[in-house]
């Protein structure tokens, strides 16, 4: 809350500076660019501008940097509770993953075929579950989907 209040604050005050510069471009001719005062307090606003703008761009910066590593936090947990998951595998596929192992390459028809699963849409969710955590890869031929293990 309080970085709101502050990135406010300045929002307000470049806000006002970008005013005044409005105010003083209007005031100036071209006669008054000649003297050097008039020269010197326009490289001053010039100089504050630039500032101000510094200063947003850091805050801009720093929270961005807060985010990213936020970001990396979650995924890093993110990781933490896929493996979590990966250990925690039912009894019937650790055994579908050891006759994966055991076969080399399975597909669903066979895996069904195998578990006598009634249909092969259960052989073929159950397989594509454990692609989908991590522990087989598929490689489509034809109309078959080969599954093996990582």
């Amino acid at each position: 809350m309080d970085e709101q209040k502050e990135l406010a604050a300045k929002e307000y005050k470049f806000e006002a500076a970008v005013a005044n510069a409005n105010v003083e471009e209007k005031i100036v001719s071209s006669k008054d660019l000649a003297d050097p005062v008039v020269i010197a307090q326009l490289m001053y606003s010039l100089k504050d501008e630039r500032e101000r703008t510094n200063s947003l761009i850091a805050t801009a910066i720093s929270k961005i940097e807060k985010l990213e590593m936020q970001v990396e936090k979650l995924e890093s947990e993110l990781g933490k509770a896929r493996k979590k998951e990966k250990t925690l595998l039912g009894e019937v596929d650790s055994e579908l993953l050891g006759y994966v192992k055991k076969m080399r390459m399975v597909t669903a028809g066979e895996v069904q075929k195998h578990f006598d699963y009634k249909g092969r849409n259960g052989a073929s969710s159950r397989l594509h579950r454990l692609f989908s955590l991590g522990y087989l890869d598929k490689r489509q031929a034809g109309r078959n989907v080969h599954y093996i293990m990582k």
